[in-house]
């Protein structure tokens, strides 16, 4: 085949060599607007993942660039004057311009045709190629010009970043973060020479717009950073290579061929550097297209197709834990007062990794996190809620028929919920979910849509419906008092009539209280009120609610900030923060301690006591939670 890459970095190049290696009688051009000598940037870094599996897929390339790498193993965290190392995350480095050497040495040699200083604008340049592969990264001319059909997307990040060099070399990949006037700023240290490393500078757009950044030249930037960083820069120096700050730009696309073109690297995708994948997807990207091509040469359309189906999940894999990774970035300044096990822990738990997975990676490590903490044994940081009880076909539970008494004496506690649209529309059908007092369920949401033939129609709440409400609560909270539950939860969670005042998704028709996130609350939280006052104040009282819709336009997380400190203002002891399916359509992702990041970001960000709940299944769950100090207590899934 005739084959044309545009973009003479990484990907281009490792796609070059690869295909002509595949197969010598491909014709390849390489077309790079650069000179063979320019680089941006300094190091870049490999997980001992990736380079696993280079070594298995490539034999020749992978040697040469393992010979010029500097391997390290421990993670690094210096925080709080300490310096805290996890062991068993290895990582990999080599300059850029190294890599690069490299690479276009191996092309020429294997006959693959390099075009320095020769820019292509478009596809047209490029007729009578069987293949064109736009390597030509993140500001991909040739992806422009084919977006109606690739239908890219970019969300700009909330952070600030700039790319720097130290002539210090680290011994690992370490990570630090400094106060100045203007705010917190972190580093990002990736050596790749015995007296060489990446240093990237990041920090919050405002703490950014504080330092007068938005006017900085490189060299206003490394005077800053240096006189920043100067106890651990101990006199050496920062690097510039166009050093300017900027945010970070998320790509996405939703194909990534059309006809005969395809997306490699940066042009198809980017993920935050945080989590060390540019250069990895972009030769991942590079190898899975050869392999495709040879597996099904000479269709090269069923080529491409095969090619995106393959990697494109994982990049989107990739690019979800980088996006959680960013937005812990974007939000480190308010985690940096925690203990510096505690914030090493933290800063490690945002993405990837969980106590059972570093775990068997360093026991020791995580044996020092819990010797620094206060939280004693974390099974005495369980919440026990009581099991769902059955109730009669009225809806009424009573002590008579119901034996709550007897559960109120096993020292769990009891939950206040309302059966929400489908309850109140099927009485019959579902058995489970039930309030406590009769009112409640009759009361009728908002929505018009009889749920099952010979339903009733649902009609919108009157204000008389609602202080019926607000009366039935508090007589269910005193009867919950009377019979011997230590604590209560309101349930505003997950679909019942409090839920849909909350969410913004529900259509609510009440002008009173639709609109906006506060007028949302305003009922909810009288229901609250009226429980605290029925309840003893020495008894603690939860409300639980979903602090995400989990679906485009519903709740966002200044909604949760502002709903959990409104319930805590109201009287809350805690709140319980949950995340399952409270409107149609919605996806929630059911993984192991999934509410774990949001509730972490409501008990630090916005300062109110939690417990978590979703996906805490065992004492490793809990330790995950507890230990980051992502929650107060824990709620755990437990299959009885």
């Amino acid at each position: 085949m005739r084959i044309a890459c545009v973009g003479g970095g990484p990907a281009g190049l490792y796609f070059a060599v690869l295909a002509k290696q595949t197969d010598p009688r491909h014709e390849i051009d390489v077309y790079e607007r650069n000179r063979p000598d320019d680089t941006f940037g300094f190091g870049v870094v490999f997980s001992d993942n990736t380079m696993g599996f280079l070594s298995e897929q490539d034999r020749r390339s992978y040697p040469e660039i393992t010979d010029a790498s500097m391997r390290w193993d421990p993670f690094t965290v210096m925080h709080g004057g300490k310096v805290m190392r996890c062991g068993g995350v290895g990582f990999s480095a080599i300059g850029r311009k190294k890599l690069l050497e490299i690479l276009q040495r191996q092309a020429s040699e294997l006959g693959v045709r390099l075009h320095f200083e020769q820019p292509v604008d478009g596809q047209e340049a490029l007729a009578g190629h069987d293949l064109v592969v736009a390597s030509d990264g993140v500001n991909s001319g040739l992806r422009e010009r084919l977006a109606e059909h690739l239908e890219p997307t970019v969300e700009v990040g909330p952070t600030r970043f700039t790319w720097l060099g130290t002539t210090k070399g680290f011994d690992s990949l370490t990570f630090f973060f400094e106060r100045s006037e203007h705010g917190v700023f972190g580093a990002h240290i990736y050596p790749y020479l015995p007296d060489r490393s990446t240093f990237i500078v990041e920090t919050d757009d405002a703490t950014w717009r504080r330092a007068g950044m938005d006017g900085f030249s490189e060299e206003d930037t490394i005077s800053y950073c240096e006189r920043l960083f100067a106890g651990r820069l101990e006199g050496h120096r920062l690097l510039s290579n166009r050093s300017l700050w900027a945010p970070f730009r998320t790509l996405t696309c939703r194909r990534w061929y059309h006809g005969n073109l395809v997306l490699i690297g940066d042009a198809a995708h980017t993920a935050h550097f945080s989590v060390g994948s540019g250069t990895k997807m972009a030769m991942e990207d590079a190898l899975a297209l050869s392999q495709s091509l040879e597996r099904f040469r000479p269709d090269v359309g069923a080529a491409l197709a095969a090619y995106q189906e393959e990697r494109k999940p994982r990049v989107e894999h990739i690019q979800r834990m980088a996006a959680t990774s960013l937005d812990w970035w974007a939000n480190f300044r308010h985690y940096v007062d925690l203990p510096a096990e505690q914030f090493a822990f933290h800063f490690l738990t945002r993405s990837q990794f969980r106590y059972d997975t570093l775990r068997p990676r360093d026991p020791g490590f995580l044996a020092q996190v819990e010797a620094a903490s206060s939280l004693g044994d974390v099974r005495e940081r369980v919440v026990e809620l009581s099991d769902p009880i059955p109730v009669s076909d009225e809806g009424r539970v009573t002590p008579a028929d119901r034996g709550l008494a007897d559960w109120a004496g096993r020292g769990v506690g009891a939950i206040l919920t309302h059966a929400g649209p489908r309850g109140a529309t099927m009485p019959r059908e579902c058995g489970l979910d039930r309030p406590l007092r009769e009112g409640a369920w009759l009361l009728l949401s908002a929505s018009a849509v009889a749920y099952a033939p010979g339903g009733q129609v649902p009609r919108e709440a009157t204000r008389a419906d609602m202080e019926r409400v607000c009366l039935d609560f508090a007589a269910a909270a005193a009867e919950a008092a009377r019979l011997g539950f230590p604590l209560l939860q309101l349930d505003c969670a997950q679909g019942g009539l409090l839920a849909s005042f909350i969410s913004p998704l529900t259509n609510l028709r009440a002008d009173q209280y639709g609109g906006t996130p506060e007028n949302r609350l305003r009922f909810p939280l009288e229901v609250l009120d009226a429980v605290r006052a029925a309840w003893p104040a020495d008894r603690r009282l939860l409300v639980a609610f979903s602090a995400t819709d989990w679906a485009s336009g519903g709740l966002s997380v200044p909604d949760a900030f502002g709903a959990a400190r409104a319930f805590r203002d109201h009287g809350a002891d805690l709140v319980t923060v949950l995340g399952g399916q409270t409107v149609w359509g919605s996806t929630p992702a059911y993984v192991p301690c999934h509410q774990m990041l949001i509730a972490g970001k409501i008990r630090n960000e916005a300062g109110v006591p939690v417990v978590a709940q979703g996906g805490i299944a065992d004492p490793d769950d809990l330790k995950t939670v507890l230990l980051s100090g992502r929650a107060d207590y824990c709620v755990l899934d437990v299959v009885r």
